[in-house]
């Protein structure tokens, strides 16, 4: 009897580790977020992202002021937008979500475009999912584009 309450209670530890690990990753994914969003907080102190700085504008006013040429920018401006103001990661959904904010029609190929910003470097995949459905995080390299690629124009 006492051999089957050791096993029972190692398979019992052996689902917290489960558990705990689950925990950790997940706690990584918002840590680097943060250290994303902390970063462009201090940028904006030390004025050394002028762009960056349109934080707490709609998404609507954020697009405007981006001018992006394609919906391939336009779908990285959102997610720019929306990790400064809020972090990440973000999925298909959210986008979906910013796109109806700004009064813009939503792209019919998202899955395609948020693809093609992975493959650019510009967005990278997160270690889990986002309300069942695959996540992204805009990468260092997706920040520069909008702030320093994308026009400066303030939103009016």
């Amino acid at each position: 009897m006492k051999g089957k309450e050791e096993i029972a209670s190692l398979d019992n530890l052996g689902n917290d580790i489960i558990g705990l690990r689950k925990s950790i990753v997940s706690l990584s994914d918002k840590l680097s977020s943060l250290e994303v969003r902390i970063k462009r907080f201090e940028d904006q102190r030390d004025n050394k992202s002028e762009d960056l700085s349109q934080t707490g504008y709609s998404p609507s006013r954020f697009l405007e002021s981006k001018k992006p040429a394609s919906e391939r920018e336009a779908i990285l401006a959102l997610a720019v937008h929306e990790e400064i103001n809020n972090g990440g990661p973000l999925n298909k959904e959210d986008l979906e979500k910013l796109f109806f904010e700004a009064r813009e029609p939503v792209p019919k190929n998202i899955n395609s475009l948020i693809n093609r910003n992975i493959e650019k470097g510009l967005f990278m995949q997160a270690k889990e999912k986002k309300n069942g459905m695959k996540a992204f995080h805009v990468t260092r390299l997706g920040m520069h584009y909008v702030d320093k690629r994308m026009p400066s124009g303030k939103a009016s």
